[in-house]
């Protein structure tokens, strides 16, 4: 008796076998820092910049994830939120800015482009990119900001890490040690990872068990202390070809969200393909917030999983466009996993949903 082989879309990486050798091309700058996970990266750079040049504040975009203002208050700075979307330009009135200010720009959905750290670089503020969504950019590579930021996991099949790099030579202190409260949450995601592709094989593994435990150890993950990712991070950093699954992902997200812009009940967000950047996936934005999430619904009963990245929370609640984005919009994988036939699929159930309701 054949049994079949279970499909997903979306979701986090499964295990995938590294090189058997180191890549030849490195993954992050010579100077990085390798520590537990993003928010744990944008800590160390807060904390550094707390101490080298007495920050005190930081800017922080409206549009974030609950994570980032976590960390940055784990620090003892202060949080402010300014309006900045993934779409347009941010609001921050630079001229106030003040030595004691950091700010934080995000490239959001690898989307921006470099011109308002240039305009916050001519203040006497220090800056922080995060470049999670696209660290291998133009932009990420010639950065001058104070401090660069990646969360690893977000790109690659990695049970944790992020990374710091100081494009101006400001010293970064490395973590000691694993903590074993950060050791025992990647080692859950870790196991995660293991277990949903042995089940993405066919293998007798229920997905409820692999999703708790990815579930969990993200659960588990803390700002502070500062940790050392699993060895076995490092290692599998050193081997992974990160540079040809950027130009499939580059591929994959011109595709889909081709495909999506034929289907006239949604809004494609992804901007014009711009050369040097790569789109972290594709962004709709649909009619109304209950649209949004019928569909998502319908499209996880049939084992499409769309993000939403990310759900409304405090820091984004002056800012009533930021909200408005985030309970309208669905985020669609289009890493190296898929295949043409992975993105059709994605397509069809959406077009379905659209042609039942």
């Amino acid at each position: 008796m054949e049994t079949s082989i279970p499909w997903e879309h979306g979701s986090e990486f499964g295990w995938i076998l590294p090189l058997d050798y180191p890549y030849p091309k490195r993954a992050l700058p010579a100077n990085a820092v390798l520590f537990g996970n993003g928010r744990q990266a944008l800590a160390a750079a807060l904390l550094a910049g707390k101490k080298q040049r007495g920050w005190h504040r930081c800017y922080v975009p409206s549009y974030i994830c609950q994570s980032v203002v976590d960390a940055v208050l784990a620090t003892g700075l202060e949080c402010i939120p300014y309006p900045d979307l993934p779409i347009g330009q941010p609001e921050l009135n630079y001229r106030n800015l003040q030595p004691s200010d950091c700010v934080l720009i995000v490239n959001h959905f690898g989307w921006r482009s470099p011109q308002f750290s240039q305009l916050v670089r001519t203040t006497p503020a220090g800056l922080i990119e995060d470049h999670t969504h696209d660290p291998w950019s133009a932009w990420a590579s010639n950065s001058s900001a104070d401090f660069c930021i990646v969360s690893l996991r977000k790109t690659l099949p990695l049970p944790d890490g992020g990374a710091i790099w100081s494009p101006r030579g400001h010293p970064i202190e490395p973590p000691s040690i694993e903590e074993p409260d950060h050791q025992r949450a990647a080692l859950q995601k870790l196991a995660g990872m293991l277990l949903k592709a042995e089940y993405l094989r066919g293998g007798s593994v229920e997905k409820s068990l692999f999703r708790s435990l990815q579930t969990s150890g993200e659960n588990l993950f803390k700002t502070l202390p500062l940790s050392k990712p699993l060895e076995i991070t490092s290692h599998l950093l050193d081997r992974l070809p990160w540079d040809q699954w950027r130009s499939k992902r580059r591929v994959n997200v011109e595709y889909l969200a081709g495909l999506l812009r034929t289907i006239k009940q949604v809004e494609v967000l992804n901007p014009p393909r711009m050369a040097e950047s790569c789109s972290f996936g594709v962004v709709i934005r649909c009619p109304t917030n209950s649209v949004r999430d019928q569909l998502r619904q319908y499209l996880i009963e049939r084992q499409i999983y769309p993000a939403v990245l990310w759900p409304k929370n405090c820091h984004m609640m002056n800012d009533c466009q930021a909200v408005e984005f985030s309970e309208r919009i669905l985020f669609f994988h289009a890493d190296f996993r898929y295949e043409v036939t992975d993105l059709e699929r994605v397509v069809q159930a959406v077009r379905d949903f659209f042609r039942s309701s």
